[in-house]
């Protein structure tokens, strides 16, 4: 109720600022959809990549429901609206708290767009999760599907390029338009390359298991050299676990 509340107090405290400039308010609303959609990216891609189920706070919640989620695609469909959103509801009020309270002086246009860019980005990231859940439903209902089409929220297809092991791909899920783009540019992989060259630590190694995380590195570059045979190492001694 209170999420409510406030996208509709917050549609009609920035309003003015639009009137007569429709283009720019469609651009504050398409921005913050494309915003959401990375975040979404990079909070999947972390949440798959590193880390273990076992680490506070976040281990049962966000990694451990990405990785099952690998294995019982279909789980999330069978998840009311609460358990589906509620998590996504949470994170976004503070935001858009901060939206509606911070000091906008009347004809600062600049920061009023920027208030409501990220206000857009937030509605956004709250409904990631159900267009995902939709994503994966055999039956939506016509509307659903017509966006779906249209690629305006997350394609079925689209997002199924994910779902192929070792699940390394298309990590975006509010509407999938930076998936080819981050791709292209090898911004993932890249980030791997980083965080291993910086710690060390091996890319889903705690999900697929070492040897196989170490297939994943190899076949994709992500393992500097010199980290090569730290990583051999510690895949033998987890064989002989």
């Amino acid at each position: 109720f209170l999420f409510l509340v406030l996208s509709v107090t917050l549609v009609m405290r920035f309003a003015p600022f639009y009137e007569g400039s429709m283009t720019l308010a469609a651009a504050a609303f398409f921005a913050g959809l494309v915003m959401a959609d990375f975040i979404s990216g990079f909070v999947h891609w972390a949440g798959d990549t590193w880390g273990t189920t076992e680490w506070p706070l976040i281990g049962q919640t966000l990694i451990r429901t990405f990785r099952e989620h690998h294995v019982d695609q279909e789980s999330i469909t069978r998840h009311d609206f609460i358990e589906t959103n509620g998590t996504n509801c949470l994170i976004s009020l503070p935001v858009m708290i901060f939206c509606q309270f911070f000091p906008v002086a009347e004809g600062n246009f600049t920061l009023a767009f920027a208030l409501s860019l990220l206000f857009s980005m937030t509605l956004w990231v709250f409904a990631t999760n159900q267009i995902h859940k939709w994503a994966h439903q055999q039956s939506r209902h016509p509307w659903v599907d017509t966006l779906q089409r249209w690629h305006l929220i997350l394609p079925p297809v689209h997002h199924s390029v994910h779902h192929d092991a070792p699940f390394t791909r298309y990590y975006c899920i509010t509407t999938g338009w930076l998936n080819a783009p981050l791709a292209a540019i090898g911004f993932f992989p890249f980030m791997e390359r980083l965080i291993t060259r910086l710690t060390g630590a091996i890319p889903r190694q705690d999900d697929i298991g070492i040897e196989a995380a170490q297939k994943v590195v190899e076949e994709e570059l992500i393992l500097p050299p010199d980290l090569v045979e730290v990583s051999e190492s510690a895949r033998i001694a987890d064989s002989s676990l």
